[in-house]
């Protein structure tokens, strides 16, 4: 019985050994297969790494690459511009000297449009342009009240056509000429306008003068032109006079410029000629003028 315990006692020794030499053997299995499993995984990073290290040094080596590209576009394009702003530099140099000759023919071309060749005063386009555009100014300027007074003077010289005929074409153009240069000098202001209408005819906008102040201005044209020798063909005796019309009046804001103008032209216009039936050399004030209706007294001569 003793011996039958011990065989039953040893076979179980036995098989609970068995049994624990199995799990050892299942336990180191799996961890065979962890750590085989660990290692892959740990392969599979270091793969993963090092095609991202590949990736990254190709990427830097095309940057390195792009960037000498670049360089190398940037300077040749940087030489092409240095190269074709040259060129744009030598066509100005070259073409400078026919821009000077064109603005200064569009000068003259302009200038031709509104002066007159022959004596240098404003021609008819030029004179009504800035008779528009000084009264403008002078409504702005003026204060308290809006308003620019200006006097139209008319003139046409007397006995013009005779000597004309006496000393020839270029003696009457000398005297046209002396005439122009004398206006400008009793009538001296910036804002004075001057004019040739054609042949022996003058008109002249003295803007901030009343027909009171252009009349003695006129009186002493009449006179400095009577002791003036280039218009005398006998020694001492006037050949070539002028009469003069004399019209004022103001202008409104709002107000039409150019038939004003042509409104103050016309009323001097018809004062010249009162002037000129008076035997010349003679101003006559308009008498439409506030000046004429406000003394009622002849002023139609003013010798």
């Amino acid at each position: 019985m003793n011996y039958l315990v011990l065989s039953m006692l040893f076979g179980i020794l036995v098989l609970l050994l068995a049994v624990i030499l199995w799990i050892a053997r299942v336990a180191a299995t799996r961890a065979e297969e962890r750590h085989a499993m660990m290692e892959k995984a740990l392969e599979e990073k270091l793969s993963k790494l090092e095609e991202a290290n590949k990736a990254l040094l190709a990427g830097i080596e095309a940057m390195r690459h792009n960037e000498a590209a670049a360089t190398e576009t940037g300077a040749h394009t940087l030489e092409n511009l240095i190269h074709e702003l040259d060129q744009a530099q030598q066509e100005i140099k070259r073409l400078r000297p026919q821009v000077v000759t064109l603005t200064e023919s569009l000068r003259l071309a302009e200038e031709r449009s509104t002066r007159d060749p022959l004596t240098g005063l404003l021609s008819r386009s030029g004179f009504e342009e800035l008779f528009s555009a000084e009264a403008q100014n002078q409504l702005r300027e003026s204060y308290p009240q809006p308003t620019a007074s200006v006097s139209v003077l008319y003139m046409d010289l007397d006995g013009f056509k005779s000597y004309n005929d006496s000393e020839g074409h270029d003696g009457g153009d000398r005297v046209l000429q002396a005439f122009a240069q004398l206006v400008r000098d009793c009538f001296p202001r910036g804002t004075d306008l001057i004019g040739r209408r054609g042949g022996d005819e003058f008109v002249l906008a003295a803007f901030n003068a009343n027909a009171s102040i252009a009349s003695a201005l006129a009186q002493r044209l009449l006179i400095q032109m009577s002791q003036d020798g280039r218009f005398q063909l006998i020694e001492g005796e006037p050949q070539v006079t002028v009469s003069i019309g004399i019209m004022d009046g103001t202008i409104e804001p709002g107000s039409d410029i150019a038939e004003t103008m042509r409104r103050l032209m016309s009323l001097a216009d018809e004062a010249m000629y009162r002037a000129k039936e008076k035997g010349g050399n003679t101003v006559c004030i308009s008498t439409n003028s506030v000046l004429h209706k406000a003394l009622d007294i002849n002023l139609d001569s003013i010798e």
